[in-house]
């Protein structure tokens, strides 16, 4: 009978141990499920929900994790567009926390909670206590090297001994977005095999080789002036907005400037009329011509020089005699009006007639727009502080559109 109760015992005891052992691996399981199979889905199972890398700060927020203290003034405080933070903690409930920064992708300063995860540090352990983290392939805290290789293939490099070893991995994200990436993990083997997990956005994401100068600069030039900013807008240099208000200032720039050579004030003249001038300025600007020469870049500080060679567009030259006939037309009709004798209604509707007349003169003359005597000029890149520095901008757009030297 005492034997009976004892064997009753351990059969009891080991369903509990069956049961226990099941309850610990079933949110491995669970995680395993949860997830694509590939490193490049770029997700990973935390505490029962799926996150991506990179995500909005938001989720993270809306699951249950809050920033850390490292900002004082957190409520306040605002990114400036383009800005990563320095590293902070996100926790949670349970004080568990992961390791973050928060990169601003809009174009205006924004909070922390509005910006993207842009780096994203986990330790791992398989205590209870401690986050449940899976990763794609059923990767999680006890995985070892051969685990991991055995799961994603072999690393794209490799650090350190077989004692304590870094495995490092690039890869592109699946979405639209195609985010290049890379996951650090560090395992330890003589404790515990992986230790820690790390993913951030690699540099390619931001450009910075010769090519990705060379690409900018002549993009942004036919997005200026030729409104073709499809490439300038693909290679995420702006926004297709920001891209088509671009070419529009350019557009408004070359009519003023027009305008202002043929002695007019735009503001005195109707919609319609400088509508006209903004038509000649579209036909005009899409004839320039450039061709960059003599680049030198150093790709370690990203810096260097660039010689641009520009052919100015020869519309002011070309309408010289059409623009002094008008003039002279001008001039004979209205020879007898006495400007000091008018009232600012007439001398407003005398000026528009003036412009009217230019109009219509050179109008039919932009299609036989070509270029003058190429002017080459030698200017300083920065990729940090935006390539070219807006005064080399706007010297350069005055050169192509002839109104430089």
């Amino acid at each position: 009978m005492k034997r009976l109760m004892l064997t009753g015992l351990c059969l009891g005891m080991s369903i509990w141990m069956t049961a226990c052992g099941a309850n610990n691996n079933a949110w491995i399981e669970e995680g395993t499920k949860k997830l694509e199979a590939e490193l490049s889905s770029s997700e990973v199972y935390i505490n029962g929900t799926v996150y991506t890398f990179p995500c909005d700060m938001s989720y993270w927020i809306n699951t249950g994790w809050h920033i850390s203290n490292n900002y004082e003034n957190k409520d306040e405080f605002e990114l400036e567009p383009g800005i990563e933070s320095t590293e902070f903690e996100l926790f949670n409930d349970n004080k568990q926390y992961v390791t973050v920064t928060a990169l601003n992708m809009s174009d205006e300063n924004a909070k922390i909670e509005d910006c993207m995860v842009s780096s994203l540090e986990i330790k791992l352990s398989s205590s209870d206590k401690n986050l449940q983290v899976v990763l794609p392939g059923g990767i999680y805290a006890k995985s070892g090297a051969e685990d991991i290789i055995q799961a994603y293939g072999e690393p794209t490099s490799e650090e350190g001994s077989d004692s304590d070893k870094v495995l490092n991995y690039e890869y592109t994200t699946e979405d639209e977005d195609a985010w290049i990436c890379n996951v650090e993990m560090e395992l330890n083997d003589t404790k515990k095999p992986l230790e820690t997990v790390k993913y951030t956005l690699t540099d390619d994401n931001w450009g910075g080789s010769k090519e990705d100068v060379l690409t900018y600069v002549d993009t942004a030039l036919r997005a200026s002036f030729y409104g073709d900013f499809e490439e300038y807008v693909a290679n995420l240099y702006d926004t297709e907005e920001n891209a088509s208000a671009l070419y529009q200032s350019e557009i408004d720039y070359y009519a003023e400037g027009l305008m202002y050579y043929l002695d007019m004030d735009s503001s005195l003249l109707d919609e319609a009329t400088i509508e006209g001038y903004r038509s000649i300025a579209k036909t005009v600007l899409g004839q320039a011509k450039w061709e960059i020469t003599d680049f030198s870049y150093d790709e370690m500080n990203l810096k260097g020089t660039m010689g641009l060679v520009m052919y100015p567009i020869d519309f002011l030259e070309l309408i010289d005699d059409d623009a002094n006939a008008v003039i002279a037309e001008f001039q004979n009709k209205y020879s007898s009006v006495d400007p000091d004798s008018c009232t600012e209604e007439e001398l407003k509707t005398i000026k528009q007639d003036y412009a009217n007349m230019m109009l219509e003169a050179i109008s039919a003359r932009a299609g036989e727009t070509g270029v003058s005597i190429p002017v080459t000029k030698v200017y300083n890149i920065d990729y940090a502080e935006g390539v070219i520095s807006e005064d080399d901008w706007n010297e350069i757009d005055d050169i192509l559109m002839g109104f430089g030297e």
